[in-house]
């Protein structure tokens, strides 16, 4: 299995990539209500949490190295802590979400993960995080940016019935040693190997199969539905990037506990509690205008403008994530 670091150029290329297949497969979804190998998510959800994840990439690219995952990993905690608390967070921006369709999300998805590109490149060796004494760049990051969007995008493949591959693999397991460095990978395939320790099986079928997804309760079952109140999973691939392998084993059962944690999560979601982080003022009025160039963090933060920057920031209260054994990290 590779070991080097990434080649910056194959990362640039796998991450448009994984945005425009997602784009792409997102356009042939007819219902949104349809489950995916996310169990207990449905398609809208999944492009609820692309939505979610995509715009916290964007903040932790603007604020590193002082963001708030930086702050995280900056703990040395077990990785199995780091991902009980990643799947707490993605839970809860989940559950806070407006009712909106399922396209809605996913342009919301490809405005914040465009961003996200246009900046990373001018911002590539910057320090992204330090965990356990090593640094981790913002390149770095963008390789497990890069497995995210891959994983999501063979999530919204299998779906729809189709399957995916990406066109580059060896680059996402390189992307996931360093990207992703609290979770180990296995040998074989390099697209197997980075499915099956995100938590998917390979064989995963919307009609039955090994980890066949049951929907999402309470998703919208109608074509672009707005999936209101089916966010109660706490599901991805690790987030050191934000959210893609870590959850992947979190989501599926790996760690104890995740049930009652996710219902207090979404308990504090709803009721505006301090497990509420960022509450969401509306659907994608400020953001669809104004894609930030290159131009630095005050630009971009425009993007995250559909949510009230104070409440954005105030409700992510630092302390609720950190101080919460029973959070979960962020998976794909």
């Amino acid at each position: 299995m590779e070991r080097t670091p990434p080649d910056r150029q194959r990362v640039l290329e796998s991450y448009d990539d994984g945005v425009r297949a997602i784009r792409e497969l997102a356009a042939r979804v007819d219902d949104w209500a349809v489950p995916t190998p996310c169990a207990e998510w449905q398609a809208i959800d999944l492009a609820g949490h692309l939505r979610c994840v995509a715009e916290s990439f964007l903040e932790y690219l603007q604020d590193a190295p002082d963001s708030r995952l930086a702050k995280l990993f900056a703990q040395d905690a077990p990785a199995a802590l780091l991902i009980r608390q990643q799947a707490r967070q993605n839970a809860t921006e989940l559950a806070v979400l407006p009712p909106e369709p399922g396209p809605d999300r996913i342009t919301a998805f490809t405005v914040s993960a465009g961003a996200y590109a246009d900046l990373m490149p001018d911002m590539w060796d910057r320090t992204h995080l330090i965990y356990r004494g090593t640094k981790y760049t913002v390149g770095d990051h963008a390789g497990a940016a890069c497995v995210e969007w891959h994983l999501h995008a063979w999530d919204l493949a299998r779906a729809v019935g189709e399957d995916y591959r990406p066109r580059d693999p060896r680059l996402l397991v390189s992307a996931w040693h360093w990207g992703v460095p609290h979770l180990p990978l296995a040998s074989g395939d390099p697209w197997d190997a980075v499915l099956k320790a995100s938590g998917r099986s390979p064989d995963w079928s919307a009609k039955g199969g090994p980890g066949k997804a049951t929907g999402a309760k309470g998703g919208s079952g109608a074509r672009g539905g707005s999936g209101k109140g089916s966010a109660t999973r706490a599901k991805g691939v690790a987030d050191v990037g934000g959210d893609a392998v870590a959850a992947g084993a979190v989501s599926r059962g790996n760690v104890p506990g995740r049930d009652g944690a996710r219902e207090v999560v979404v308990e504090e979601a709803r009721s505006g509690g301090a497990g509420s982080a960022r509450a969401v003022s509306g659907a994608d009025g400020a953001r669809a205008p104004g894609r930030p160039g290159a131009s630095g963090a005050d630009g971009g933060r425009a993007v995250r403008g559909s949510r009230d920057e104070g409440s954005a920031r105030g409700a992510r209260d630092e302390g609720s994530v950190r101080g919460d054994a029973s959070g979960g990290a962020s998976a794909v």
